[in-house]
């Protein structure tokens, strides 16, 4: 039987800042939408720029 997998703890403050750059990056995404562009190269359906 395979052992399971282990969980991998990363530090708080590591974590903490990983939540607050998604969230950043959400908040500019949405910021970006809202004025009619994206400058992400990003489409809102999900397709990447080349």
């Amino acid at each position: 039987m395979p052992e399971r997998d282990e969980v991998r703890r990363l530090p708080t403050d590591e974590w903490e800042r990983l939540k607050r750059d998604a969230r950043e990056r959400a908040e500019h995404r949405l910021a970006a939408q809202r004025r009619g562009g994206s400058d992400s190269g990003q489409h809102t359906d999900g397709r990447q720029e080349p």
